[in-house]
């Protein structure tokens, strides 16, 4: 499941996150430069110790703010078990062990 396919989907949309594709896209809107200073902010806290160059390292599975926010939304609204949003994001265990570590 992403973004891009789940949006086609207005009535699905809503019944899964809980906004509509117009709010969800406001909330991203919204959020998308603050998400992005903190990536940032995350990847050069520790810059003296890195042991690999920034971009280095394992990609995420979910490369889209659209994609991990939806996940979290899902989350949130149907506090679902791991197992099933491995299934729905077509994620590996050992990535969805990513996703809920700081």
């Amino acid at each position: 499941m992403r973004y891009n396919n789940l949006k086609q989907r207005p009535k699905h949309f809503l019944a899964f996150t809980g906004l509509t594709v117009a709010e969800f896209d406001k909330l991203v809107q919204d959020n998308r430069q603050d998400w992005q200073d903190q990536r940032i902010q995350r990847l050069l806290k520790n810059l003296p110790n890195r042991k690999r160059k920034i971009g280095g390292g394992r990609k995420f599975a979910l490369t889209t703010m659209e994609d991990q926010l939806l996940l979290t939304l899902i989350l949130a609204k149907s506090y679902c078990s791991c197992l099933l949003l491995e299934y729905l994001f077509n994620i590996t265990p050992a990535r969805s062990a990513e996703l809920f570590t700081p």
